[in-house]
């Protein structure tokens, strides 16, 4: 039954001038070729037409992305996640297009150095988005690129909203100094500027 509706739009397809309609077609036949058939190429082939004919429909981009997760084709995936970001309409939503894309990188392809790379383009666009910030800071540590964390870590502190959280940055610096670094005259010089702040943190007194 489903075949017999495929061939019924594919035929529709021949009849039809309007674009927008078109697209609407190759939409719903890709829908219908991947829910009810399985059939994983033609619903690529039709979302890949779609978008041919609608270089920035959503519905497609989207339908695409979530196409390649399943057959976990990670890069794939990412290419269009891109084109999404380049489409859009302001910076902070094509931040978070591309924190999307970093994470996918790093939880389902494994590729952590393009993570970081993704991350590190969208903090260009956008240095003051917070929590794109705090997953490149996240992703550094569990990279051990100490040297890159040092310096997002003082992006953080810059941002930071009170004298705590500053204080909480700056600590986690000279831990980074000292303990992974082994830069000991950097550690003390962050540890003064927590007591330039506190002059009573304990941390920073030992």
């Amino acid at each position: 039954m489903v075949d017999i509706v495929i061939e019924a739009y594919e035929d529709a397809l021949g009849f039809v001038g309007e674009t927008s309609r078109m697209t609407h077609l190759h939409l719903r036949i890709a829908a219908l070729a991947k829910t009810h058939g399985d059939d994983f190429a033609a619903a690529e082939s039709h979302l890949k037409r779609a978008l041919d004919l609608d270089g920035q429909n959503e519905e497609a981009i989207e339908a695409l992305v979530a196409l390649f997760v399943e057959a976990e084709r990670w890069n794939d995936a990412v290419d269009y996640l891109e084109k999404k970001a380049a489409a859009a309409d302001d910076a902070e939503e094509r931040v978070s297009i591309m924190a999307r894309s970093a994470r996918l990188l790093e939880e389902s392809a494994g590729d952590t150095p393009a993570a970081l790379e993704v991350y590190r383009r969208a903090l260009e666009l956008l240095p003051e988005h917070g929590p794109t910030l705090e997953a490149y800071v996240a992703l550094l540590e569990r990279a051990a690129d100490w040297e890159t964390l040092v310096g997002a870590l003082r992006r953080q502190g810059e941002l930071a909203e009170d004298d705590a959280a500053r204080i909480t940055v700056l600590r986690r610096i000279a831990q980074v100094h000292e303990q992974e670094l082994e830069q000991h005259d950097a550690a003390v010089a962050t540890y003064r500027e927590v007591l330039d702040i506190d002059a009573q943190d304990s941390d920073a007194l030992r």
